[in-house]
């Protein structure tokens, strides 16, 4: 699909063109089957009961760097699901994680919302995604006595040591005195998580049988270092049509705990618009017909929209999620709609305030909209805009307000 709004053509990922040539070709999937941060983050390390700050500001390396370090193979994949709870957690290590990283051994694996975490000897440490693998270049360690943070991982985990004899760790948001996920892991390490609700300081209190000293670090001080790589499921990144942005939709849906994305396998991607720009939409549909929605920056989720119920308004289709987004790079305020269509819905148009008609994409019994230059944030702006679905025979079926 194209948009006379939109900036220069770029070669199309080979999921996308096998998906036009598709549609070029006539195929259409109609399957009725279940389908299935913060980086300015200050961190405040205390033994006891007050942590003293030190040092400010220090400026990130990019997630990806040049290095001696292989990168890990990105065919190898863990068979363990990476749906999780709010909490960090040692698990059992396991043969398919540590050839994963490219480790001969692990020290240990930590699990996390949608990721595990492995230490190797000599602080080298490894994160696993759904649809990644970072491995961290060298260690980068800001030395507090014997209270360490070593690694910051491409997701905002912390990885670190603490003193000898710690028996007890406390993590905390001092900003509301929230308790943040946090956990003591093998031989003197700790590993928790950076804060995502916007929140600058976390305070990583330890407790164990020596007098009360005080550590204190900034995590910038720990610039994120490690190689990444893709690490889709099956091995390969064209396996399947969509299977590029599928996989890294489910997969910052799991690191984010978005409700109900737990089992993978019963998740297949339905319609998607716009996802090679800043602002597309990819739409999931799941067990029982339930629907997700991803927002998309340039293939890269930026967010998931918790699954809906699926509810039989009788109508050929029904809009489930609709957003509005304001982007430089697109020259306005752009519009996405996505939602469900009945069963006998063929092909779909859109209609503009300006009276013009475009195609919207149809797929595994989905729809994903896309519109520009919508005047305004307000969602009542798009009271001109028109959904109109029509059957096999190109026969009208329902036309209605896209909100």
């Amino acid at each position: 699909m194209s948009f006379p709004e939109l900036p220069p053509r770029r070669t199309l990922p080979p999921d996308v063109r096998e998906r036009m040539r598709r549609k070029v070709f006539g195929r259409r999937t109609t399957a009725r089957t279940p389908l299935t941060a913060a980086a300015g983050v200050a961190l405040l390390v205390a033994a006891g009961v007050v942590g003293v700050v030190v040092g400010q500001g220090a400026s990130t390396d990019s997630d990806t760097m040049t290095s001696n370090t292989t990168t890990p193979p990105a065919a190898i994949l863990t068979q363990r699901g990476f749906a999780a709870p709010d909490e960090v957690r040692q698990i059992d290590t396991t043969a398919e994680d540590t050839a994963a990283c490219g480790f001969d051994r692990a020290l240990f694996t930590a699990r996390l919302p949608g990721r595990r975490v492995l230490a190797a000897p000599g602080d080298r440490f490894c994160e696993l995604t759904y649809s990644m693998v970072s491995v961290a270049t060298a260690p980068d360690t800001t030395v507090g006595d014997d209270a360490r943070l070593l690694w910051r991982s491409p997701t905002d985990v912390l990885v670190g040591r603490v003193p000898p004899n710690t028996v007890r760790l406390q993590v905390v948001q001092p900003e509301h005195n929230l308790p943040q996920a946090g956990a003591l892991v093998g031989d003197r390490y700790f590993v928790t998580m950076a804060t995502t609700t916007g929140l600058i300081a976390v305070i990583l209190s330890f407790s164990g049988a020596r007098p009360d000293a005080s550590h204190s670090f900034n995590a910038l001080d720990v610039p994120v270092r490690a190689n990444t790589a893709d690490r889709f499921p099956g091995g390969k990144s064209d396996a399947r049509e969509g299977q590029t942005v599928l996989a890294r939709c489910l997969d910052w849906a799991m690191r984010n705990s978005t409700a109900r994305i737990e089992d993978t396998a019963h998740w297949q991607l339905g319609a998607s618009t716009g996802v090679d720009t800043v602002a597309g939409l990819a739409v999931l549909r799941g067990p029982a017909g339930a629907t997700a929605y991803c927002l998309m920056s340039e293939f890269r989720p930026t967010e998931v929209r918790p699954p809906m119920p699926v509810e039989d308004t009788g109508n050929a289709f029904t809009v489930l999620d609709t957003s509005l987004t304001r982007t430089d790079a697109l020259r306005g305020i752009v519009a996405r709609l996505g939602g469900v269509v009945r069963d006998d819905v063929w092909r779909m148009d859109l209609v503009d305030t300006r009276g013009d008609a475009r195609s919207v994409e149809v797929q595994q019994g989905t729809f994903a909209a896309w519109v520009a230059n919508v005047p305004s944030l307000d969602m009542a702006t798009l009271a001109g805009v028109r959904l109109r679905a029509y059957g096999k025979d190109d026969a009208l079926l329902y036309e209605a307000p896209a909100v």
